[in-house]
């Protein structure tokens, strides 16, 4: 039960505050008394976090540049129960969870099921994790579904992104900084100010040039030996530009522009070997740790490939991704109590990646491929909130994306014949509307029911498929186009929710939520069985929440404390079948409940803060017949087959027959962490009328997790402390900092996401004769960073 998980949480709170360790991911700056208050707009509304009835953290703008954070893999240290990582070689970009909950990480085509907001401008599309975050004013990690508030529904949660605006005065502001393991250089600056009375305007670029932090082992000798010894090596940047419009107190405008390029090595650059079950080494030969750590032993492809296929040129690797993200809000006030708002979104992402999938540098096991994608997405928002000065407000409104996707792969085995895998290109067009209104009303003075719905309608079509089967025959490019078993799916969803809160006073918030969300199916676009139905079903989740904020001691100690406990049908799981065709499935039942915690303490102590936060989840599959991973035999569980015409249900394997389906009921949920949290401290005095130091320790805790959703043990990502520190020497006037910051000072290694080495160990069923596991891949998070930062402001 979810009171179990509490009370075991409680416990743990209690031993942290006995010695002296509290806890948060948000920090704040001081107001004198107390702290300073956070301002949010969860509900689409300004309202300070203690008020706002959402489980939600918010990270200012500030503590990211003291973390050094510029990336969204990097607030996952900030933010418990958040996993976010490299895919793995995914040309979509990687995976994203949040309290378990996860959507497609290698299906171009598939939606996140924790999206991102973009200054009002939603996208469920990993790819924007690769896209560099410059100049944030702040970041807000909304937990749980997120239906009414948020465009297309979003059951994981949002992580939503607002960006710094234009000043009414002229300022600016450049960092550069020196990474000295990756041989990084980074810079970052903006430009704001007036251009008239009514019209601003910010200017805000970033840039990066790396040339990696893992070293690739392969021996200079082999003629599949890379030409840097050193991955990922990357060249990176990206601007904004933000025009601000307010003729009148009536009407404003917000345009922004953003534009990232990133080039450099390929997606799958550092792919490890993290388990080599047979004497500890790769079974395609070669020499490798099979660890996980900061070196790897990637090849090329060869010149043989590209004779086949012009495109992989010598068989040099290689990655380019541009992105453009715009978006328009404009906002008319009827009067002082109705606003009508506008918002406009376009996001276009393209990526070009030539890779080696085997993380090996034997030329018969190479597995050489060349993936594209190329996705356009358009949206418009329309809503009209009230602001009465009476106990019934409102909030209603409509939503509209069309989206454009187009993905394609060419893949060989075998550096030296080129053995043709797959050869497909796909389209997909997508139509999704939605209307929605929400209800507020205050009962009394100090209690408030608010609820409301979406309704949901999405369409996905495949206008042209096209793949060359096989092996056998000379290679076409672009292939022919097939007939597919399913070519058009539409889903239809409600999703309601409900909310009561408590407030007392200004300085505490109970509330009891009940929330349903809904992430829609789609079409499966990897290397698929193409003569088979490509579709997969929609991904729903109901369920209870209920949360505790407060202000305590003079302001100067926040708290906030939520259980939850969400039911999920359908969810949607990546699987790797046939060792090269990856699939997304649905995974039946899923639960998953638990309990946060995080404070934020400014101590009696002149420039001493302390912040944390920790989190227990409990996320088991009720009911989900998953694939078998390689080398699993009938007796280890791979013992059942699925029922025909009957997606999701499976019956035992007759005698004789292979098992392809192992029951994963009651098992631990992919990326889903048991414990998480974080401990931390930032301290700042003067040491001169003119100068100050300033000084910051944190650390990041997260249990071990499953990163493969054949629940394969060998792929379990172990359980690590993340220990950062940073000193600073600033003018008293923060206008010149000069910063030394250390991240993963222990060098710690983890990764989100597992899967087989293709074609190594034995199939899996079998039930006589030997059997072999196979090898186990991922790609792994960054090591040991120190970096030296100097920023100057005007």
């Amino acid at each position: 039960m979810i009171f179990n998980g509490v009370r075991q949480y409680s416990v743990l709170m209690i031993s942290f505050a006995t010695v002296g360790v509290p806890i948060v991911a948000s920090g704040q700056e001081n107001r004198g008394t107390g702290l300073e208050e956070i301002i949010v707009t969860a509900r689409k509304r300004e309202e300070t976090s203690i008020s706002v009835p959402v489980v939600i953290t918010a990270v200012s703008g500030a503590e990211l540049e003291r973390r050094g954070v510029n990336s969204i893999d990097g607030l996952a240290r900030l933010v418990p129960q958040l996993v976010v990582g490299e895919g793995g070689g995914t040309v979509q970009g990687g995976n994203i969870a949040l309290r378990g909950i996860s959507g497609a990480d290698a299906n171009p085509f598939g939606d996140q099921a924790v999206a991102f907001n973009f200054d009002g401008v939603q996208v469920a599309r990993a790819s924007v994790r690769r896209m560099a975050e410059m100049d944030i004013q702040q970041v807000e990690v909304l937990k749980g579904p997120q239906a009414l508030y948020y465009g297309k529904n979003s059951p994981g949660g949002i992580i939503s992104i607002r960006t710094a605006d234009p000043t009414d005065e002229l300022k600016a502001q450049i960092s550069t900084g020196y990474e000295f393991n990756a041989e990084e250089w980074r810079a970052e600056g903006f430009v704001a100010g007036p251009i008239t009375d009514t019209l601003g305007f910010r200017l805000a670029a970033y840039g990066s040039m790396m040339s990696g932090w893992v070293d690739n082992t392969v021996p200079r000798a082999s003629p599949l030996a890379p030409g840097d010894d050193s991955v990922p090596d990357n060249d990176e940047y990206a601007v904004r530009a933000t025009l601000k419009y307010a003729p009148s107190d009536q009407f404003d405008a917000r345009l922004k522009v953003t534009y990232g390029k990133l080039d450099g090595d390929a997606s799958a650059a550092n792919v490890q070997f993290v388990d080599c079950p047979v004497n500890g080494t790769p079974q395609s030969g070669g020499v490798d740790n099979c660890k996980a750590d900061d070196q790897v032993s990637m090849g090329e492809l060869g010149p043989v490939m590209g004779s086949v296929y012009p495109t992989m040129g010598s068989g040099k690797t290689f990655l380019e991704q541009k992105q453009t993200l715009v978006g328009l809000e404009m906002n008319y006030h009827l009067n002082d109590s109705l606003t009508v708002t506008s918002v406009t979104g376009y996001y276009d992402v393209s990526l070009d990646n030539i890779a080696n999938f085997t993380a090996s540098y034997i030329a018969p096991t190479i597995l050489g491929s060349h993936n594209r994608m190329d996705i356009t997405e358009r949206s418009q928002e329309l809503r009209l909130t009230s602001d009465f000065d009476a106990p019934l407000n409102f909030m209603f409104g409509a939503y509209y994306q069309s989206s454009d996707a187009e993905t394609g792969s060419v893949t060989f085995l075998n550096a030296n014949t080129a053995v043709r895998i797959n050869n497909y290109l796909l389209e997909q067009e997508g139509e999704a509307w939605s209307v929605f209104g929400e209800l507020t009303y205050d009962i009394t003075e100090t209690i408030e029911l608010s609820g409301g719905g979406r309704y949901s309608d999405e369409t996905k079509k495949l206008p042209s498929v096209r793949s060359q089967a096989g092996s056998a025959g000379p290679f076409i490019y672009p292939p022919p186009r097939v007939q597919t078993v399913k070519s058009e799916e539409s889903w239809y969803n409600f999703s309601p929710e409900a909310t009561l809160s408590w407030r007392p006073n200004t300085n505490f918030t109970v509330f009891g939520s009940y929330k349903e969300g809904f992430l829609s199916g789609g079409f499966n676009s990897g290397s698929a069985n193409f003569a088979l139905p490509l579709d997969y079903d929609e991904q729903t989740v109901e369920g209870f929440e209920v949360g505790l904020k407060a202000l305590l001691l003079d302001e100067s100690l926040r708290i906030n404390f939520a259980a939850y406990d969400y039911d999920v049908k359908g969810l949607q799981v990546q699987v790797t079948t046939q060792g090269t065709i990856q699939e997304l499935k649905n995974a039946g039942k899923v639960r998953t409940r638990g309990a946060e915690f995080d404070f934020n303490y400014l101590t009696t102590m002149s420039g001493l803060t302390l912040h944390g936060a920790l989190a227990y989840s409990h996320g088991r599959y009720d009911t989900y017949f998953g694939n078998c991973y390689r080398g699993q035999t009938k007796a280890a569980g791979c013992a059942y087959v699925p029922v025909p015409n009957s997606p999701g249900d499976a019956i035992p394997a007759a005698a004789g027959q292979a098992g392809t389906l192992q029951d994963l009921g009651d098992t631990d949920l992919i990326r889903s962490p048991e414990w998480t949290g974080n401990v931390g401290l930032t301290y700042e005095r003067p040491l001169t009328a003119t100068l100050k130091l300033g000084f910051s320790a944190d650390a990041t805790y997260s249990d071990d997790y499953l990163t493969d959703a054949s629940s394969k043990e060998a792929g379990r990502s172990p359980s690590y402390t993340l220990y950062d520190a940073s000193v600073r020497l600033a003018d008293a006037n923060d206008r010149w900092e000069v910063a030394f910051i250390g991240r993963n000072l222990g060098d710690e290694h983890y990764w989100t996401r597992n899967s087989d080495v293709p074609f190594s160990g034995t199939a899996p069923g079998n039930e006589v004769g030997p059997a072999v596991l196979g090898d186990s891949v991922a790609s792994i998070s960054r090591g040991r960073e120190y970096m030296l930062k100097l920023t100057a402001r005007y």
